[in-house]
């Protein structure tokens, strides 16, 4: 099964540091990306209006219809505010550069981006637009935020599932095998 990786600090910042050189519209996804947590397709289809002064954005998530509420915190705030500095508010947030009509990127678009970034910066761990939502999951999980927690923030229904979904489960197996010491050659 070939997985998607989820991204360290450095990488993180890496990537947000290229996306914002090339393209705000970019950067911003990025950025919603990691912050909310959301699947992608949830977050490409938000228009100014969802996200313009709010300290909250509304999701009805299209994969499982259950609803859900992201806190914006104030880096977030502040990214948002900028980019819909002078956007209507019906206007989607991550339009195509080079068309006119008011449209969103498409998934398949979303994953080029994050993937032409991850290339360019140097990472050759397998990365998609789930990477940015286990990051979030990973980071929470390495600062020491309990599971369920973290199973509530991604909207997951069960523990087990979201440790396996952040990669906690294979991080936990490799170091039991670092631990192995058969001392095989010793008399």
């Amino acid at each position: 099964m070939n997985t998607v990786s989820a991204l360290n600090v450095n990488d993180i910042r890496k990537i947000a540091k290229l996306l914002k050189s090339n393209s705000d519209r970019d950067y911003v996804l990025f950025a919603c990306g990691l912050y909310l947590g959301r699947r992608i397709t949830d977050i490409i289809s938000l228009r100014v209006r969802n996200v313009k002064d709010k300290d909250f954005i509304y999701f009805k998530e299209k994969k499982t219809g259950k609803h859900s509420v992201c806190k914006v915190n104030d880096e977030l705030k502040s990214i948002l505010k900028e980019y819909c500095n002078g956007k209507d508010d019906d206007e989607y947030l991550f339009r195509p550069l080079k068309r006119k009509e008011n449209i969103h990127i498409s998934r398949v678009t979303a994953w080029r981006i994050l993937n032409n970034a991850a290339k360019e910066v140097g990472i050759n761990a397998p990365i998609g637009c789930h990477s940015m939502r286990k990051s979030l999951g990973a980071s929470l999980f390495k600062a020491g935020y309990p599971i369920e927690m973290i199973m509530l923030l991604l909207n997951q229904s069960d523990p087990a599932i979201t440790k396996r979904y952040i990669g906690v489960e294979q991080e936990e197996i490799n170091k039991l095998y670092d631990k192995l010491d058969f001392k095989l050659l010793e008399k």
